[in-house]
C-alpha cells in the first residue's frame, strides 16, 4: 500500500490539497480495476469458489464543486497511467488483424480485382477503431455496441466515468422513463457481469455475461441531500447501489471557507516529478501482469474473509433484535454489510497487484489493507444516512446566509429548486415571510426592493451598527509590480483600514477566488466604492463635496510629486461606504461606477470588479462620519456596455509581431528539457528582449496545445516555471501578462 499511499500525498499536492487522500485512493482503484482487466485479471476466493470472478470496482465519490472532480480523473489519467492509450491502440490493432485475415481468407487470389480489394480491406482496418472501452454516458444500444465486441473478441474492458452523477440521478427523478434511468439501471446490471436485453430494444440483442466493467460516479453531495431528492436517493441505495458501490465523501465539503494550506510552486514541482516515476513503476506492474492471471486466495486470506462474513452476520442480526421490520436507512446499512465481503475481495486482488509481490496468491496482507480501506468507505455511507434532513425554508435561509451581500430575483432563487416549479409562486409568498423573520432574529436583513416594474430583488445583509460597521477588503504583498495574487480578504474597521493602506503594497474593494485578483474569480458584492483623483480636484474640494457621506481620504504615492510632465499636485482616492452592496452584474456595476466618475470627475477607469490600488506607507488620511453612500441613484436603465477582449482578439495580439510560425517540434516529453529551451529560445528572455521573446515564447506553446502535442497543464506549467526564476518586478509583470493569455485559451 505505500505505493498507493506515494500516489494519494502526491496527486493531493497537485490538486491543492483540495482533495483528501482517501477520495483520491478510491478514483484510483477504480482506474486500476479497469486497467488490470484490460488483461483480464480474474479471481477465487471463499465467496466464489465454484467459478471464477471477473476484477470490477464501483466508486461512488462525493467531491466538491469547482472543477476539483475533473481535475482528480485527468491527473490520474495523464500523470498515473498514460500508457493506457498505448494498450488500447495495441488491442484493436490485435483485433482488426484478426477481421482482416478473416476477410482476406474469403478472397481468391485469382480474382481479376484481388490486390484493389485487399488494399481496401487493408486500410479500412489500419483506419478503424472497433474496440471502445470507455463511456461517460449514452442509452442502453450504444454500450450495447461497444460490450458486444469485448465479447465477441474476448479482450479489453469497458470503463464508465460519468462525473455529474447528481444531474443523471436528477434526470431519472423528474422523470422516471428518461434514457437517464434505463442507463444507470443498465451499468448496475453490467457491473454484475451480464447485459440484461428487454422488450424496449432490439430483439435482436441477446444477454452478455462475464463483461469486465468497472465505474465512477463523482458529484456534488448537496444536491442528493436536498429533501425531494434524499428519500429518491436512498430508495436507489436500497435497490442495489449500497451493495454495489465503495463510497467515500470528501469530508471538507465546502474548502471556500475552510481553504486548505496551498502548497508552493516547488512542492508542486516535486510532486509532478514524484508522479513521472511512479508512473514508470505503474507500467512496469501492468507489463509484467500475465493475461488471462487466475488470483486464487491464500487460506490466510479466505479465513480473514471468513471472520469478517461472521463479523457481518453478527451485525445484521443486532437490526433485528428488536424489531422484525427495518427501516430504510437500516435496510441500506444491512444490504452494505451482506455484500462488503464480496467488495473487500476485489479490492484485495487490487492492491495485491500494486504489492508487486510476482504472485497470483492474494495474501492475507492485502486483504488486511483493503478492510482498512473499505471500513473509511463505510463510515462515509453511514455519514449521509445519519444526516438531519432540513426543510425547504431552511434551505432557504441557508441560501441567503451563505450568499449575504449578493442579489437575487425570483427566477434565480426558483432556479435553486427548493420545491417543484408548479408550487414555488405559492410557497415562495409564504416562505420568504417566514425566513425573513428567521434572519432578523439572528442578527440578519432581507432586503426586498423594486430593480424594475415586474422585478423585485432580495439581499441578505447582517445588521449594520453605525458605530461598529466593518470596511471589506482585499490586501496582498505580493512581490508582483501589480499584484495579482495573494490576495487575503479582510473584514476590518475604520483604524484597522487606516492601518492596512500603509502597510500592504496591493489594495481591492472585492474578494477574489483563491487570493487571485482578476473578474471571473470576484466572489459576492462589495461594500465601499473608491474613486481616483489625480489633478482634477484638490482635497479640500473633495472634502467639501463629501462631507454629508461617511468616507475615507487618503493620498497616493504621486502626491504632490512631479509625475512625467505633470506638476505636483494633490492626488488621492476617496472611498464611501455603500448603503446597498454593490450590484454583482459586470455590466450594471460599470455602468454605475463609470456615472459616478463622471458626476464627481474622478478617473473613469476605475470601474471594473477586479481594480487594483497602491497602498502608500507615507498617506496622510481622512476621515468622516456621515451617511452611506446611495449608488442606486446612479443606476441607469441602459448600461454601457463593456466588452473585454475575445480568445480570438488575444491571439491575434500575441501573433501580430510576426515572430510566430508553429510549435517547432515542441511536446509534453521535451517541453522541460534542454530541447525544450531551444524550441522556445529561453536564452533570449532577457531584460532587453523580454516582450518579443515573450510573444514568440506563448505563440510557440500555443501552437504546440492547438496540435495536441502540448497539454495546456504542461505550458502553464513551464510558464509557471520562468515567473519563478523573475527577479525585475517589470521583467515578471510581463511575463504574468502573457500567463494570463495563456490561460484564457483553453482549445
Amino acid at each position: 500500500m505505500e505505493l498507493v499511499n506515494r500516489i494519494a500525498q502526491n496527486l493531493k499536492i497537485c490538486l491543492k490539497n483540495k482533495i483528501e487522500e482517501d477520495a483520491i485512493k478510491n478514483i484510483f482503484f477504480a482506474k486500476m480495476a479497469h486497467l488490470f482487466a484490460l488483461k483480464n485479471v480474474t479471481f477465487v476466493s471463499t465467496n466464489n469458489l465454484a467459478a471464477p470472478a471477473l476484477l470490477s470496482y464501483y466508486a461512488v465519490n462525493f467531491i466538491n464543486s469547482g472543477g476539483q472532480k475533473n481535475e482528480t480523473v485527468k491527473h490520474v489519467d495523464n500523470f498515473l497511467i498514460p500508457f493506457i492509450q498505448d494498450e488500447y491502440n495495441k488491442i484493436n490493432k490485435e483485433v482488426a488483424q484478426e477481421e482482416l485475415d478473416y476477410e482476406l481468407s474469403y478472397l481468391s487470389p485469382d480474382a481479376k480485382n484481388y490486390a484493389q480489394e485487399k488494399n481496401k480491406l487493408i486500410k479500412k482496418y489500419n483506419e478503424e477503431e472497433i474496440l471502445s472501452f470507455k463511456t461517460n454516458g449514452g442509452t442502453p444500444a450504444s454500450i450495447y455496441d461497444k460490450i458486444e465486441k469485448i465479447y465477441k473478441y474476448k479482450k479489453g474492458a469497458l470503463f464508465a466515468q460519468i462525473t455529474e452523477f447528481s444531474d443523471y440521478f436528477r434526470g431519472s427523478v423528474e422523470n422516471p422513463t428518461s434514457s437517464n434511468k434505463s442507463f444507470l439501471d443498465l451499468l448496475n446490471n453490467l457491473y454484475d457481469g451480464k447485459f440484461e436485453s428487454n422488450d424496449s430494444m432490439s430483439t435482436k440483442r441477446k444477454e452478455l455475461n462475464n463483461i469486465p466493467f468497472s465505474l465512477l460516479f463523482l458529484s456534488d453531495i448537496e444536491e442528493l441531500l436536498e429533501p425531494k431528492n434524499n428519500k429518491t436517493f436512498k430508495m436507489r441505495l436500497k435497490t442495489g447501489l449500497a451493495r454495489r458501490i465503495n463510497f467515500y465523501i470528501n469530508k471538507n465539503i465546502n474548502y471556500s471557507k475552510n481553504p486548505p494550506e496551498r502548497p508552493t510552486i516547488e512542492q508542486k514541482r516535486q510532486a509532478y516529478s514524484n508522479l513521472s516515476y511512479i508512473s514508470k513503476e505503474l507500467k512496469e506492474i501492468y507489463d509484467n501482469l500475465p493475461f488471462d492471471t487466475q488470483f486464487v486466495f491464500t487460506e490466510e486470506a479466505n479465513e480473514l474473509i471468513e471472520a469478517w462474513e461472521e463479523a457481518c452476520s453478527d451485525e445484521v442480526a443486532k437490526f433485528y433484535k428488536y424489531v422484525d421490520m427495518l427501516t430504510l436507512d437500516e435496510t441500506i446499512k444491512r444490504l452494505e454489510i451482506e455484500h462488503s465481503p464480496w467488495k473487500i475481495s476485489k479490492l484485495a486482488v487490487i492492491i495485491q497487484i500494486l504489492l508487486n509481490q510476482h504472485t497470483s496468491s492474494v495474501t492475507s496482507e492485502a486483504v488486511m489493507l483493503a478492510i482498512d480501506f473499505y471500513t473509511k468507505c463505510r463510515e462515509s455511507l453511514y455519514s449521509i444516512l445519519d444526516q438531519k434532513q432540513i426543510t425547504e425554508e431552511e434551505q432557504l435561509y441557508n441560501f441567503f446566509l451563505n450568499n449575504q451581500n449578493v442579489e437575487f430575483n425570483r427566477t434565480d432563487i426558483k432556479k435553486q429548486n427548493f420545491v417543484s416549479r408548479d408550487n414555488f409562486s405559492r410557497w415562495f409568498s409564504v416562505a420568504i415571510k417566514e425566513v425573513s423573520g428567521l434572519l432578523e432574529n439572528n442578527g440578519y436583513e432581507l432586503t426586498e426592493f423594486k430593480k424594475s416594474r415586474n422585478e423585485y430583488r432580495y439581499i441578505c445583509s447582517k445588521i449594520k451598527d453605525p458605530e461598529d460597521d466593518l470596511i471589506h477588503v482585499s490586501v496582498s504583498n505580493s512581490k508582483e509590480a501589480h499584484p495579482a495574487h495573494e490576495y487575503e480578504y479582510k473584514e476590518v474597521t475604520t483604524d484597522e483600514f487606516k492601518t492596512l493602506i500603509k502597510e500592504y503594497k496591493g489594495l481591492s474593494a472585492g474578494r477574489f477566488k483563491d487570493g487571485h485578483r482578476k473578474i471571473k474569480n470576484k466572489i459576492g458584492s462589495q461594500n465601499t466604492i473608491w474613486l481616483d483623483f489625480d489633478e482634477n480636484k484638490t482635497i479640500d474640494e473633495a472634502k467639501e463635496e463629501f462631507k454629508e457621506y461617511w468616507y475615507i481620504i487618503y493620498t497616493t504615492p504621486s502626491h504632490q510629486k512631479q509625475k512625467g510632465s505633470h506638476k505636483p499636485c494633490d492626488r488621492f482616492r476617496v472611498i464611501l461606504k455603500t448603503k446597498y452592496p454593490m450590484p454583482t452584474d459586470e455590466e450594471q456595476y460599470i455602468s454605475v461606477m463609470s456615472n459616478i466618475a463622471k458626476k464627481y470627475g474622478s478617473d473613469k477607469a476605475c470601474s471594473d470588479f477586479s481594480r487594483y490600488y497602491k497602498g502608500n506607507p507615507n498617506a496622510e488620511i481622512f476621515t468622516n462620519k456621515g451617511k452611506y453612500f446611495d449608488w442606486q441613484e446612479f443606476d441607469t436603465n441602459t448600461p454601457q456596455k463593456y466588452k473585454r477582449k475575445t480568445c480570438e482578439t488575444q491571439k491575434e495580439d500575441i501573433w501580430q509581431s510576426g515572430v510566430y510560425e508553429n510549435s517547432g517540434g515542441l511536446t509534453n516529453e521535451n517541453i522541460f528539457t534542454s530541447k525544450g529551451d531551444e524550441i522556445l529560445k529561453t536564452n533570449d528572455i532577457t531584460d532587453g528582449n523580454r516582450d518579443n521573446a515573450l510573444k514568440y515564447t506563448v505563440g510557440v506553446l500555443i501552437a504546440a496545445v492547438q496540435d495536441g502535442k502540448l497539454s495546456h497543464h504542461n505550458a502553464l506549467q513551464w510558464l509557471e516555471n520562468k515567473l519563478n526564476e523573475i527577479t525585475t518586478p517589470d521583467f515578471k509583470y510581463n511575463a504574468n501578462k502573457y500567463m494570463k493569455r495563456l490561460e484564457r485559451l483553453r482549445f
